[in-house]
């Protein structure tokens, strides 16, 4: 079956890409041909926009250079990415396109596959496409796997919800990521829902070790891998405390600031190689992080590790995936001690093995 993935842009974010590498792998083991996927970002800036951005500038909420924030963002694109592309370019096959409802046909592929990520929280996506609002009409498969809406409470407008309710009627099949999502589901779209693993969790450790090893990356220098994703005095006096408590040296792998800032310079904003963020992983002997994707690492890699619950990038989602594995005592607060909890991975294994399984099920069953 020709299948394409619909999931958020595959820039610089390690869990964004890896969750799409993860799936693609998978249906391609099931023998499927597959494709994610990828917009243009050359889409031109609209007047309405350009206009607001002056006024904010105006008002010195924002610097000037952000008058033509897509064109120097494009511009220090293929400087800050270059890593992150070089491992979507060669392990993920990819189908461009400008514009979405112009560029895909109905005979391009037999079904889509919306997910993973919170590709269902309408204020980080267009969300009816999310829904596959531009396959009405089409002889396709539509499959949501392992969608996410981020949060427990329900986020859209009472038009997005009539809407979405009407698109979400019109897939084959439904599952989530979050237990939280069924009943947002069941209530405000009005189709069933399955829960299923976030799609890096369908492969091993042994796949992603396989490619740390075909490509030379540094190890880090200590013990403690800390992945933040945003940084605060409080988070850093905490991992100060821990390392001088554990006796070890703490090491970072992600880029100094955020890739969209444009006053900042461009070295500073450069990310490593997918690759190095794994091998992160595997040499560190703790792992400390505010991230979804690092959470699940640090679990498919046996470290013993930390994670703070992060309210503005959906909290929920990452307490989920704890209770999933009994490792609810693993989550955190600033005002926590600074101590590693005890893990049972002989129990969290066994239990991720039989979800990794029910998971594949559900994608084989309605992808046949």
């Amino acid at each position: 079956m020709r299948v394409a993935i619909l999931t958020q842009p595959l820039r610089t974010n390690y869990g964004g890409i890896l969750q799409n590498y993860a799936l693609q792998q998978c249906l391609k083991e099931m023998g499927h041909e597959v494709c994610t996927l990828d917009e243009s970002r050359t889409r031109p800036l609209s007047l309405g926009k350009f206009v607001k951005r002056a006024g904010k500038i105006l008002l010195g909420r924002i610097p000037a250079s952000y008058l033509f924030y897509e064109k120097h963002y494009r511009r220090d694109y293929d400087i800050f990415a270059q890593a992150t592309r070089d491992f979507v370019k060669a392990h993920i096959d990819l189908y461009p396109y400008q514009k979405i409802g112009k560029d895909l046909a109905p005979e391009l592929f037999d079904a889509y596959v919306v997910g993973s990520d919170q590709v269902w929280r309408p204020g980080y996506n267009h969300i009816g496409r999310m829904f596959l609002d531009f396959t009405e009409g089409w002889e396709v498969r539509r499959i949501a796997y392992a969608a996410s809406f981020g949060v427990d409470s329900w986020e859209y407008t009472p038009e997005e919800t009539k809407r979405c309710a009407a698109l979400a009627s019109r897939f084959d099949a439904v599952s989530v990521r979050e237990a939280s999502g069924i009943p947002l589901c069941e209530h405000y779209l009005g189709v069933p829902a399955t829960q299923v693993l976030d799609p890096t969790m369908l492969l091993t450790k042994e796949h992603y070790t396989s490619l740390i090893d075909r490509v030379k990356t540094v190890p880090g220098e200590g013990q403690l891998f800390v992945h933040v994703l945003d940084p605060a005095p409080s988070k850093q006096k905490f991992i100060g405390r821990l390392a001088v408590e554990y006796g070890v040296k703490p090491f970072r792998c992600n880029q100094e600031e955020e890739e969209g800032r444009l006053e900042i310079p461009i070295e500073k904003r450069i990310q490593p190689p997918v690759e190095q963020w794994l091998r992160s992983f595997l040499e560190a002997e703790y792992v400390i992080t505010d991230s979804f994707h690092a959470t699940v690492f640090a679990i498919l890699f046996n470290k013993p590790f930390l994670v703070w619950a992060n309210p503005g990038r959906g909290a929920t989602r990452i307490r989920s995936l704890l209770d999933g594995f009994g490792l609810e005592d693993c989550l955190i607060s600033e005002s926590s001690a600074p101590s590693f909890p005890g893990i049972d991975y002989l129990r969290a294994n066994f239990s991720l093995e039989r979800f990794r399984q029910a998971s594949k099920d559900f994608l084989s069953t309605h992808l046949k």
